[in-house]
């Protein structure tokens, strides 16, 4: 084994192991009731590094710290269950609950969490106000990249690969990208790529990676090679 390639081995160990002290330390901490545990608990399951039945085990921890009062317990879980961080995937009901049982412990932050889910249980907390966020800036933004402001355009084809638009906001905001785009702005051309790739309209798609890689964006070049090698694979 090379040095380079046993030190990398000794790297990712020790970040293993690591990960594991801070999840049992999180999960002991929480089961006994410290707030700031329960916290960093939903931390650990945010990110997404750790097994599922340490998952499970994380969600029984909180669920019983709940149990006890601890608002933080209750808030972390509903978040978990809202964007589907658990075993069984999504829960809206579930979440609710938690929020509910969070804003009783003075959470004032689960309280406009749950009226948020209550009103809408198929979309997430976070994807609701994602929505809100972008229908708000949507008349600005849209503005802006107009006046080819890349930081903008870009933004706005951050609302596009998050599906926080739909409908007419939407359909405005790739036909925004598509008139920056044709005005020569880099980035304009590679969101609105992003866009119609996601709409499954791969031939869109390459056409403005391509022309978002001609414009200099090194990540579009890789997206059309990608693309173009798919295309080969399938026609094969």
């Amino acid at each position: 084994m090379s040095l380079h390639l046993a030190l990398f081995v000794v790297t990712l160990t020790v970040g293993q192991v690591q990960s594991e002290e801070d999840f049992a330390a999180a999960d002991k901490g929480c089961a006994g009731k410290k707030r700031t545990s329960c916290a960093r608990l939903g931390k650990i399951i945010e990110k997404g590094d750790i097994t599922l039945e340490e998952l499970e085990h994380a969600l029984e921890t909180l669920t019983a710290a709940c149990g006890q009062k601890i608002a933080e317990a209750c808030a972390v879980a509903a978040v978990a269950y809202d964007q589907g961080d658990s075993v069984e995937g999504r829960d809206a009901e579930k979440a609710l609950s938690f929020f509910k049982k969070a804003c009783a412990l003075s959470d004032s932050a689960s309280c406009a969490s749950a009226k948020l889910l209550a009103r809408d249980p198929s979309k997430s907390v976070q994807a609701q106000r994602q929505a809100e966020e972008a229908r708000k800036a949507l008349p600005a933004v849209t503005r802006e990249c107009l006046e080819l402001r890349a930081p903008s355009c870009i933004r706005l084809g951050g609302f596009l690969e998050e599906k926080a638009l739909t409908g007419e906001d939407a359909a405005r905001a790739l036909e925004t990208l598509n008139t920056a785009c044709d005005k020569q702005l880099p980035h304009a051309c590679a969101g609105a790529a992003r866009a119609y790739n996601l709409r499954g309209d791969r031939e869109k798609a390459l056409m403005l990676y391509t022309r978002a890689c001609d414009l200099g964006v090194s990540a579009s070049c890789l997206e059309a090679k990608f693309m173009r090698k798919m295309d080969e694979i399938l026609v094969k």
